[in-house]
């Protein structure tokens, strides 16, 4: 590649990022058909180009996101450091493959699509997650933003910017697992459980609870116990309820209901910063 491509290509990753006049030339210059005053600037912005290179090779290099400068077949021009570390590879080896090859093979077709959509002009740029394979196997989740490089009114290259988002869908991942352990317990347990939020509605009820309170579940959820039942003992629980959200303690009070004693163990549960999300109240016999 030469000299002049290079500065061509870093020009564009300027204009992309931080709105460079690049995109206001392409636009006179097509609807004046060349004219000498066009021809003057873009010799001006040539030189500008040239005489910032060490500037914008900076962006591209010492960013923290992965930046790629790809022609209309998914080779790639231009790769930065960021992104090669992303995936593994080493800058040498990453341009032994092209986008398609190093993306995951469940994502190529809606990629391929998107990529189609951009190039016949059905929308100005596209972002989407998307999952690359690294060189050990590996799957890498990233959050994938393409935006169109445009030359004499055509779509030359694209320029795509890639963050890593791989640690956040592993912990919603896990955290959706966890959810889904913690349903199935709730379920198999004989205690009765309601999860709270600090405005006293219900925002989670076990099949238990919802028996010995004669309540639907697909009626309890997001509602106060008040509003579909009557039962006495829960005029008791929001006082206590109250008490917990005062104290952001643990509390555990032994009652009587039908006859038998139990206890209503209710437990707060906070943010990191001790900000109170949830009460959870966990009724067993005594």
């Amino acid at each position: 590649m030469n000299y002049f491509v290079v500065i061509h290509i870093l020009s564009a990753i300027l204009f992309c990022l931080l709105g460079y006049g690049f995109f206001q030339y392409m636009r006179l210059k097509k609807q004046f058909h060349y004219h000498k005053e066009q021809h003057e600037l873009l010799e001006s912005i040539v030189y500008v180009s040239r005489q910032n290179e060490a500037k914008l090779k900076a962006i591209f290099e010492n960013t923290t996101i992965g930046i790629i400068i790809g022609n209309l077949k998914g080779d790639f021009v231009l790769v930065n450091k960021v992104f090669s570390n992303m995936t593994g590879y080493t800058l040498e080896e990453i341009y032994q493959f092209n986008m398609t090859e190093i993306t995951h093979k469940d994502d190529i077709t809606k990629s391929r699509y998107l990529m189609q959509q951009l190039i016949d002009g059905k929308v100005p740029h596209f972002q989407t997650e998307k999952r690359y394979v690294k060189k050990d196997g590996s799957v890498l989740w990233c959050d994938t933003s393409v935006s169109p490089i445009y030359e004499a009114g055509i779509i030359k290259f694209t320029l795509v910017m890639i963050s890593d988002i791989t640690e956040r869908n592993l912990y919603e991942q896990k955290l959706f697992e966890t959810r889904q352990i913690a349903n199935a317990i709730l379920q198999v347990t004989h205690d009765q459980f309601i999860l709270f939020d600090k405005n006293f509605h219900i925002v989670q009820i076990n099949e238990v609870a919802c028996k010995s309170f004669n309540l639907l579940p697909e009626k309890a959820i997001g509602k106060k116990v008040g509003e579909i039942t009557n039962d006495d003992t829960f005029s008791n629980i929001y006082k206590i309820i109250q008490q917990v959200i005062d104290n952001k303690e643990p509390l555990i009070v032994e009652t009587e209901k039908d006859g038998k004693r139990y206890k209503y163990h209710y437990v707060p549960i906070c943010d990191e910063n001790g900000q109170l999300l949830n009460i959870a109240l966990a009724i067993r016999p005594a």
